[in-house]
């Protein structure tokens, strides 16, 4: 059976090479390299979220991430951002558009 994973994670690295990620997908890739047990794969994800952490933030996959998987992010050493009021942006505009999003799922509810 690990042979099988191991096939399969040299597969994922094949498909996903480390020169397609993008801030909008980067999450994603990272979730299913996590999910296959391809420690390079979200290795290099991880590296790429700290590097472009700016972009990142503001994408979809970002937004729907758990709270401890951005206290992770947050808690890495590495992350480059010019100053920490830039992660502090990029929070307020997150908890923004999740309380748009809770405002709307109300109204949804009212109408019907």
């Amino acid at each position: 059976m690990r042979h099988v994973i191991f096939s399969l994670n040299e597969y994922v690295m094949l498909c996903y090479g480390y020169s397609r990620l993008h801030p909008n997908n980067v999450i994603g890739v990272r979730s299913f390299g996590d999910q296959f047990m391809c420690a390079s794969l979200v290795e290099a994800c991880s590296k790429y979220v700290q590097k472009y952490f700016v972009d990142v933030a503001r994408s979809e996959e970002f937004l729907s991430l758990e709270q401890k998987d951005v206290v992770e992010i947050l808690s890495n050493d590495e992350l480059h951002v010019s100053s920490e009021e830039q992660v502090v942006i990029q929070l307020s505009v997150a908890l923004y558009l999740d309380l748009w999003t809770i405002i709307r799922l109300y109204h949804y509810c009212v109408i019907c």
